[in-house]
């Protein structure tokens, strides 16, 4: 299949990679002028560190980041807890993986690359039909 993604993000990126790995010609398209990571940081959790393991990329994103077994958000006025999440014992196998996003954005840039995955910059999409036997994304 030939398959257009918008959007070079993270999810973007490793859905490129899996695509192109599977057989597909992928082209990933973004309104950037150079692909670059959007936000500061965040927590992968344990089903999209299983998506890094079918990648080969969870032994170098947990070099890169740091296991977290607790989070607990309090919300600044009123105090009361807004988040609690557990992964399960510390030092154990299951975690939450906190990562700067600029470092994982580059691990999935480089494997797509690796995989082939051709990227179209400064690509402003103005159609996508949800219907249809031939979907197709439309640029300027």
């Amino acid at each position: 299949m030939k398959i257009g993604i918008a959007g070079c993000g993270i999810g973007g990126l490793a859905a490129a990679t899996l695509l192109a790995e599977g057989g597909n010609a992928v082209t990933l398209f973004d309104q950037f002028d150079t692909p670059r990571p959007v936000g500061s940081g965040l927590v992968i959790q344990p089903v999209g560190q299983a998506c890094l393991d079918i990648l080969g990329l969870m032994d170098k994103a947990r070099s890169a980041g740091r296991p977290i077994y607790q989070l607990h958000g309090i919300e600044g006025l009123s105090r009361r807890t807004v988040l609690r999440a557990n992964y399960g014992r510390p030092g154990g196998d299951d975690f939450g993986l906190a990562i700067y996003r600029s470092d994982l954005f580059q691990l999935l840039l480089d494997r797509a690359a690796k995989a082939g995955v051709p990227v179209v910059t400064s690509a402003d999409i103005v159609e996508a039909p949800a219907t249809g036997a031939g979907r197709l994304l439309r640029t300027r």
